[in-house]
């Protein structure tokens, strides 16, 4: 990662709309920027942080449903290689 926010709020968009629900997202160096804590909030998720190390966040990937529904298609097509 390149620890910029755009960098990384687009790897936990990429991220959370290819993992199945229920999974889990640890990120390290949330503390760097907003990123990881404009992501959940944006995504209406909950987070955990550790508290040996601040710098670690936790959430699982949870999708309303319209995610659902919709599924991984919008992410291929939108960012296809």
């Amino acid at each position: 990662s390149l620890h910029t926010r755009t960098h990384m709020l687009y790897e936990y968009h990429v991220a959370h709309a290819l993992m199945r629900p229920g999974s889990i997202i640890i990120s390290d160096d949330i503390l760097w920027n907003m990123a990881f804590f404009d992501f959940i909030a944006s995504n209406h998720l909950v987070s955990l942080g550790c508290i040996s190390n601040p710098n670690i966040g936790i959430t699982t990937n949870c999708f309303d449903q319209y995610e659902l529904k919709i599924g991984v298609g919008i992410i291929q097509s939108n960012y296809s290689v």
